[in-house]
């Protein structure tokens, strides 16, 4: 059985990272918005299915807030679909490293 390990907390790349329970086997890099297309090329190259995946994990601690939320959403359907998830606080979630950088805008009158 195969891990899966995202980060998507970097402002210019995503990552994702094959390993079995010793080693690296395989690492995809890219910068587009295709992380479900990416999560399906690694599992391609190495010729498995997200049924080989046993757990899949994600970098808590990422600088980009949609990054941290997209890889903990992607990395928690993944182990919901093979039966990791059995309730609501088996759900992990990215932890903020600021809040967030909200701008209003003001009407013009």
């Amino acid at each position: 059985m195969y891990n899966l390990y995202l980060d998507f907390g970097h402002k210019n790349k995503k990552i994702i990272i094959l390993r079995d329970d010793e080693k690296q086997l395989d690492q995809l890099v890219f910068t587009d918005d295709n992380s479900i297309s990416a999560v399906e090329t690694i599992l391609k190259r190495n010729k498995l299915t997200i049924d080989n995946i046993k757990f899949s994990d994600f970098n808590k601690n990422a600088k980009s807030f949609t990054g941290a939320r997209l890889s903990a959403a992607i990395s928690n359907v993944i182990n919901l679909a093979n039966g990791k998830l059995t309730n609501y606080s088996d759900i992990k979630l990215p932890i903020y490293s600021a809040e967030p950088n909200l701008t209003f805008s003001s009407k013009n009158s």
